[in-house]
């Protein structure tokens, strides 16, 4: 259970099993304070190979966590450690034992160690211990949400809320343990000043709750789920409906998305820091989190955006176009200048909040040209050459389509030429031209090959090796063994 909580819960948040193993060491320590039996280290073992088996099920994602652009190596990296380290502003171990981390109705939040508080003193046996052991997972993540703060500890999850959640499901457990303890070990006691504590602790823990809760959700001031800063849902669902709608008519591109009001309130791990970010032509989904960093595309791509915003160019349509980004979705204000200065980026809709441009010189997905487009040449070549391509444009010989972003690339053409892949540069990408497989050419940041004289068909497709299907196979029966275990089961009463 602890293994495929533990997966679900690092597919989205990462940094969870170190929290949970921090989590787990101090719950250990407190256990074998309190409860000498020597279960403390079995404890501690179970949930050590709970965990192990969490990172295995997320194999092989998991394997590129701390490597260069991985989740991981985002959270702890020189440059983006402080732009997750500073949500952590404001919050600290004080935040975490008054229910203020992560951000609730405060009212609300000042009732659950109320509660706690009544499960540890009115509680006996198993649920005092059991009371104990939630509070020291309060303040574990206190203590972690502490270090961050300060800047002791680089962030190990992006968010306060994020470490917030162990605490949230303790106090919930605690409140329970409350509620458990005034009915069943309350009754067992003499009357005294522990009823009276007891009854007036839970009388202002309801009147917190209920105070907090209630005019708060009413008035709409809570709106838990929210996933956009300063856009709301029907203005990110306008743009959405406008990329469909072009995707039915030319198929697959891309939108580049330019502002930080696109992006969460809170950072994530699982996006990239800044204020762009690129998705498919049907906006973002759920799948692109888990795309892994695009490695020289990626750092290419910031180059060409530095360039048009500190205007090192004017013709930044061309350049994106060797990335297949067919729409720019800009947030209105200053910093959207150079993007409307571009000559070849034309403004095709302008509302309140943002302004969608068009790229008048974009590429498909694969296509074949007589030539390599220069500009996709110049993504290799350094900021001073992105400010001299020339003024050509590039028509490709054909197009090559696919029912999906991802592949296989298909389409008739006739050589010589190269056939240009706008997908990152990897060596598993591979094309033929009839029987034929061609060779790879230099460039840049995608995938060219040369394609030899003559009509022929051509197909690029993305090459697995069998051994990939077979590792997700068994990742598959791993998954359905956890889930299995998991499950409870009856115990077969034995016949007599």
């Amino acid at each position: 259970r602890v293994a495929l909580g533990a997966a679900v819960s690092a597919a989205f948040v990462p940094g969870s099993l170190l929290l949970y193993a921090l989590v787990a060491i101090l719950v250990a320590i407190a256990r074998a304070v309190l409860d000498r039996g020597g279960r403390a280290l079995q404890g501690l073992v179970s949930a050590g190979i709970g965990l192990a088996l969490a990172w295995v099920l997320l194999l092989p994602w998991s394997t590129t966590w701390f490597a260069p652009g991985g989740v991981m190596n985002r959270l702890l990296g020189d440059d983006t450690a402080p732009l997750f380290a500073a949500s952590f502003r404001g919050h600290g171990m004080a935040s975490t034992l008054l229910g203020q981390t992560p951000d609730g109705p405060p009212l609300f939040g000042l009732a659950l160690p109320l509660l706690g508080l009544v499960a540890v003193l009115v509680g006996e046996g198993s649920r005092r211990r059991m009371a104990l052991a939630l509070w020291s997972v309060v303040v574990t993540s206190g203590i972690v949400v502490e270090l961050i703060s300060t800047g002791v500890l680089r962030p190990i999850v992006a968010a306060p809320t994020e470490a917030g959640v162990l605490a949230s499901l303790a106090f919930a457990g605690l409140a329970g343990l409350a509620i458990g303890a005034f009915r069943l070990d309350l009754r067992r006691k003499a009357l005294g000043w522990q009823h009276a504590l007891t009854i007036g602790v839970l009388g202002i823990s309801l009147f917190l709750a209920v105070t907090g809760l209630g005019p708060t959700t009413l008035a709409g001031g809570w709106d838990p789920g929210r996933t956009s800063g300063g856009i709301e849902a029907p203005v990110v669902q306008q743009v959405s409906s406008l990329l469909d709608a072009e995707a039915q008519q030319i198929g697959e591109f891309r939108a580049l998305w330019v502002g930080d009001t696109w992006l969460p309130d809170e950072p994530s791990a699982l996006r990239p820091p800044g204020e762009h970010f690129i998705t498919g032509a049907r906006s973002s989904l759920l799948t692109d989190l888990f795309q892994p960093a695009t490695g020289p595309g990626e750092t290419r791509l910031r180059r060409v955006i530095w360039s048009i915003e500190s205007g090192e160019t004017d013709r930044g349509g061309r350049l994106l176009g060797a990335f297949n980004v067919h729409f720019v979705i800009v947030e209105r204000g200053p910093d959207a200048r150079g993007w409307l200065a571009q000559r070849d980026l034309a403004v095709i809709r302008t509302e309140p909040t943002y302004h969608v441009l068009r790229n008048q010189l974009e590429l498909p997905r694969a296509a074949v040209f007589d030539e390599l487009p220069a500009y996709a040449r110049a993504l290799d070549e350094g900021p001073g050459a992105l400010a001299e391509v020339g003024e050509e444009e590039v028509e490709p010989v054909a197009e090559l389509r696919s029912e999906g972003a991802a592949g296989p690339f298909r389409g008739r053409a006739a050589g010589p030429g190269v056939v240009f892949l706008a997908q990152a540069r990897h060596p598993q990408w591979e094309a033929r031209a009839g029987e034929e497989r061609l060779g790879r050419v230099d460039s840049g940041w995608g995938n060219a090959f040369a394609l030899p004289a003559g009509d022929a068909t051509v197909e690029v497709w993305f090459a697995s090796s069998p051994l990939r299907y077979v590792w997700y196979g068994s990742l598959v029966f791993m998954w359905l063994v956890v889930i299995g275990a998991a499950a409870p089961r009856r115990a077969r009463r034995r016949r007599t």
